[in-house]
């Protein structure tokens, strides 16, 4: 993988690239791909984002449970490429000190109950928020 100093991160906000500027570090057991015919893109020393041509590809992570992604990769995909559908991955970049951090927040911390709790944790949560309609 390579890391480019000259090149800030991006990610996609919606379908315009932008300044990847909250990230997490990479949790345990995700999965670090390289987007294959799809350029990385960085911003360049104005704010402005560029493709780092076509020898350096993308790379996105698909994050374990328990992880949301908040940004997509931010490509330049090569013509005649097929989009990346159904599209699982989330925005990966370095931070100031060289360790890859990815686009994503935790759900929360709470263990997930055995099977034989599962009943009692549903209930317990359907009382703490009666009025959450998602629940």
């Amino acid at each position: 993988m390579f890391v480019s100093a000259d090149y800030g991160a991006t990610a996609l906000d919606g379908r315009v690239p932008a300044s990847l500027e909250r990230a997490i570090p990479v949790p345990a057991g995700t999965e670090i791909v390289a987007l294959a015919d799809r350029a990385a893109m960085g911003l360049d020393r104005r704010g402005q984002p560029r493709s780092l041509g076509p020898a350096r590809w993308a790379v996105g992570a698909i994050l374990p449970p328990g992880y949301v992604r908040t940004h997509l990769p931010s490509i330049d995909a090569a013509s005649g490429v097929a989009p990346l559908e159904p599209l699982p991955y989330s925005a990966v970049a370095a931070d100031p000190a060289g360790e890859l951090v990815v686009a994503a927040v935790q759900l929360g911390a709470a263990p997930v109950p055995g099977p034989q709790d599962l009943g009692t944790a549903i209930s317990h949560r359907l009382g703490a928020e009666p009025s959450n309609k998602l629940l």
